[in-house]
């Protein structure tokens, strides 16, 4: 496997520009305003990675992109996007709290997050000492008189590396800023172990809160977002459903929108596919999806034997 680093501190790799290169230097994330939070160990000492998507080499590899932070591009507009689409209109967003004294004052219906920099985590009970129904972020819709009305979930996933970005990484510490290929690759397989019975079991517990009408989204790249539908057997074996409801999942998946490149900012995003499923039709695709083909087994038999099936 080998592969390079495409976008690096919110930047492509080709983006000289001082504020490219400055935020290159400072190790800094424009999505969170903040340092970037991903290390990796390099020539003895671990420095902050930067690293925001990956590409394969290979002809015709897409991008991918491998953090999560830079699912929040145009400040956390993937919340908004989400928040629509479950609510239906353009209801402003707040941090927790804030968004039901929001609510009560204004006398309009306003979003509560909770996730990432935004709220706090909920206090929710482990079971079995485990965590494992946890997602990254909950909208809650609150009515005028800061009432709780409805809620959706919302998981992010990017991709795993295998390997290791460092010739890549080392390629681009300032000045330099060159596209030098390294061991890194890809890891699909953790799409099909991991990550789809994740959001099945999500899914499920979801389904059974009163207050969720709207059920999951599930935001990703859309490479990944290709591998999940393939694993699934395709996307016309994910059926479909008309409307938003307590057991669905829906796919959202986001790709680098190359149209709109303006050197000097981090290249926006665009929604490439929205898939409204529920975790009964996921949890049925998953499970037939990559079967052989009726009566392997028996045609086997019979040609080991030297008899006709």
């Amino acid at each position: 496997m080998a592969g390079y680093i495409t976008d690096y501190f919110g930047y492509p790799i080709y983006d000289n520009s001082t504020a490219a290169l400055e935020s290159a230097q400072k190790s800094w994330c424009p999505f969170l305003d903040d340092t970037c939070t991903k290390n990796i160990n390099l020539d003895g000492e671990r420095i902050i990675s930067g690293a925001c998507a990956i590409q394969q080499a290979g002809k015709d590899a897409p991008e991918v992109i491998c953090c999560p932070h830079r699912l929040y591009a145009d400040n956390y507009q993937m919340l908004r996007d989400v928040a629509k689409l479950a609510f239906n209109a353009d209801y402003p967003l707040a941090s927790g709290r804030q968004a039901l004294i929001n609510a009560t004052s204004t006398k309009g219906r306003t979003v509560a997050v909770f996730g990432h920099r935004w709220g706090g985590e909920l206090r929710l009970p482990k079971m079995d000492g485990k965590s494992n129904y946890f997602v990254d972020w909950i909208l809650a819709l609150l009515s005028p008189e800061g009432h709780l009305e409805d809620f959706c979930a919302i998981e992010v996933q990017t991709i795993d590396t295998t390997g290791n970005y460092r010739d890549s990484r080392r390629a681009l510490i300032p000045p330099n800023r060159s596209k030098v290929k390294s061991t890194v690759g890809l890891n699909w397989e953790n799409v099909n172990k991991r990550i789809l019975p994740q959001i099945i079991y999500k899914a499920q517990v979801l389904a059974r809160e009163s207050r969720c009408k709207t059920g999951m989204f599930f935001v990703v790249p859309s490479p990944v977002y290709d591998a999940i539908m393939s694993r699934l057997g395709g996307e016309d074996q994910v059926q479909k459903v008309g409307s938003l409801q307590p057991s669905s999942i829906t796919f959202l998946s986001y790709n680098f929108d190359n149209d709109i490149q303006n050197i000097g900012e981090p290249r926006p995003l665009k929604i490439e596919n929205t898939h409204m499923s529920t975790h009964y039709e996921v949890q049925q695709a998953f499970n037939r999806a990559k079967l052989p083909d009726q009566n392997v087994y028996g045609k086997a038999i019979s040609e080991a034997l030297g008899i006709q099936y």
